[in-house]
């Protein structure tokens, strides 16, 4: 299980830091699981994340009690949770919900 707090990844400016190649699509994978978690239920295509281990499999999202995204692949197993993510860029949950 990845335990991720999002800021670990980006810089002063909130963009995703310069690092290795690994580490940055796993913080562009990351960056996507919080748009998923967090987009209005209207933006169908923002709320599909495929998971970055097995690419076929689609992560389901849920905002804990705790306000971390937990978030899990139904194909693989591949799972983590993230915090600190309110207010990041890839933070949707301010957009309106138009249902």
């Amino acid at each position: 299980m990845y335990i991720t707090d999002l800021t670990h990844f980006l810089d002063e400016k909130g963009a995703i830091a310069p690092m290795p190649a690994p580490a940055r699509r796993l913080a562009e994978f990351l960056g996507r699981v919080v748009a998923a978690a967090s987009a209005p239920a209207t933006m169908d295509e923002a709320g599909e994340c495929h998971c970055n281990k097995c690419r076929k499999g689609i992560v389901v999202t849920e905002i804990a009690s705790d306000d971390a995204i937990e978030w899990f692949c139904e194909r693989c197993g591949h799972e983590g949770r993230i915090s600190n993510w309110r207010r990041s860029f890839w933070d949707l949950s301010a957009l309106p919900n138009k249902r």
